[in-house]
């Protein structure tokens, strides 16, 4: 019984994990810098020269939001926000963008 409580766990896990994970990146890039948490808060992200980022720079701010928040459990994004001129994290700074109020 409690196995097959774990592999439905399991499976379900693997019908949702691919969706959790690309939301950020697919919505970012859809909608040109905004998700919907984005979006209430008004907030934005952006290239440097305030153009619309594209899927490439969506999904390498996604990797390092990986770096950031999974493998250092969100201690790497907070020194790099203090250290940073423009409080960007990790994952900005490996794609090149900022993050902006609308």
């Amino acid at each position: 019984m409690a196995y097959d409580r774990l592999f439905n766990g399991i499976q379900e896990m693997g019908y949702y994990l691919p969706i959790c994970m690309l939301y950020v990146p697919i919505m970012e890039s859809i909608t040109k810098g905004f998700t919907v948490g984005k979006f209430i808060c008004r907030i934005k992200v952006r290239k440097f020269l305030g153009l619309d980022i594209t899927p490439k720079e969506a999904f390498l701010r996604w990797t390092g939001g990986v770096l950031d928040f999974v493998c250092t459990l969100g201690l790497a994004a907070i020194i790099s926000a203090i250290i940073s001129e423009k409080t960007q994290r990790l994952g900005d700074r490996l794609a090149k963008t900022i993050v902006e109020r609308v």
